[in-house]
């Protein structure tokens, strides 16, 4: 067994998208011997899966732009996560920002009210 590169596709659980999914449309796409898939991590949007090193391009050029329950299908080589913040990699990881006032303090419901009746309402 080769090396293996970690590669990202825009289907998650969310699109019913399971192994034998992943399995199936790598089958279906391509010719000639089979490919072997290491590690597959499936999240809510996208997942990551493993294939031997030699065969990932001819495999990305394969399944790029094919269609799975009418939705286009988009694979690259998965970034490496770099830990730095304010990055966002492929780490499954949800980030958002909370929204914040003029002056960086979050606003309460107390807060509002004020700004709202110094408006003149």
């Amino acid at each position: 067994m080769g090396n293996y590169k970690r590669s990202f596709i825009n289907l998650g659980k969310y699109d019913k998208f399971y192994p034998e999914q992943l399995i199936e449309l790598v089958n279906t796409n391509t010719t000639g011997k089979k490919i072997p898939i290491g590690k597959i991590d499936l999240l809510k949007n996208f997942s990551f899966f493993e294939v031997e090193d030699s065969l990932a391009y001819d495999l990305i050029g394969a399944l790029n732009n094919v269609e799975f329950m009418d939705r286009k299908v988009s694979v690259e080589i998965a970034r490496e996560n770099t830990g730095k913040q304010g990055q966002a990699e492929y780490s499954g990881i949800k980030t958002t920002r909370r929204s914040k006032g003029r002056n960086g303090k979050r606003r309460t419901k107390k807060r509002n009210r004020a700004i709202y009746k110094s408006c003149g309402a």
